[in-house]
């Protein structure tokens, strides 16, 4: 059995037309795809490293997150999805409709790339 990296799904998801971002435990971006990018309104060095609830300000799902101390979507029991329909403001004013889920992965799985702060390039 042939065993799929996430660093070798890099292609298929950053041409995905929904967003992914990845966090570690804390909730801090890992990493992000195009999509996401597009839709939040920002450049991959200023959402790498920022916890996840100040990405979606004023939303219910932020206030959810910042509740509980961890992600609110993150499903209780395995297998199970909560997603939570929301309408953001992007830095430029303009608003985005978003359907929001989360899936936990395992800790080994790794991002398949990490943006750094003024680095456009993957590792």
């Amino acid at each position: 059995m042939t065993m799929i990296s996430l660093p070798s799904l890099a292609p298929l998801i950053d041409n995905l037309e929904e967003g992914v971002l990845f966090l570690d435990q804390h909730r801090n971006v890992l990493a992000i795809n195009e999509a996401a990018l597009t839709m939040l309104g920002h450049k991959p060095e200023g959402v790498v490293g920022m916890l996840c609830p100040s990405l979606f300000r004023g939303t219910r799902c932020a206030r959810a997150c910042e509740g509980r101390g961890y992600c609110a979507l993150t499903p209780a029991v395995p297998g199970q999805k909560q997603t939570q329909d929301i309408v953001m403001e992007r830095p430029d004013g303009s608003l985005v409709s978003m359907r929001m889920w989360a899936l936990a992965l395992p800790a080994s799985a790794l991002p398949w790339r990490q943006k750094k702060p003024g680095s456009n390039s993957s590792p």
